[in-house]
């Protein structure tokens, strides 16, 4: 369990994540449960959150818009 938590903290957005959307929904959904946990905001609150976080983060480190 404490391994999970591990990863947890370390979402790491990759180019290739950017570049599908499996893979950034992935990103998301993930980066939106851990905003819920330790934030403890609403799931649309979250889920928000999370995609502006994931489309600035691939246009400001890979330059893939998203």
């Amino acid at each position: 369990m404490s391994e999970e938590k591990g990863a947890e903290k370390e979402l790491v957005l990759t180019p290739e994540m950017c570049k599908s959307f499996r893979g950034i929904r992935s990103f998301v959904l993930r980066r939106a449960h851990q905003l819920m946990r330790e934030e403890g905001i609403r799931f649309s609150d979250a889920m928000r959150r999370a995609w502006a976080e994931a489309k600035m983060s691939c246009l400001r480190e890979y330059g893939i818009p998203v």
